[in-house]
């Protein structure tokens, strides 16, 4: 029985939606933010940084924690005239 790309990716589609949280690898994580991998790695060890969940030697970043972080990070810059 072979199975329609097509249909799999609907159920794909689907499923995202229903599911919406989207899980990136470190590489992901490391140019979306512009910090490199390694420095990922030494927050991770250090209990800094982003949160992420490891399964077995796994690491992935929540893409709501992502832009979390990154909105924690903003500055808020006065201009006085």
């Amino acid at each position: 029985m072979s199975t329609d790309v097509s249909t799999i990716k609907e159920v794909m589609v689907g499923l995202a939606e229903q599911y919406s949280e989207i899980w990136l690898t470190e590489k992901q994580v490391s140019i979306m933010i512009g910090l490199s991998v390694s420095t990922l790695q030494k927050n991770r060890h250090k209990g800094k940084g982003i949160r992420y969940a490891k399964v077995g030697r796994l690491v992935r970043y929540a893409m709501s924690d992502v832009i979390q972080y990154m909105n924690n990070k903003k500055v808020l810059i006065i201009v006085n005239k």
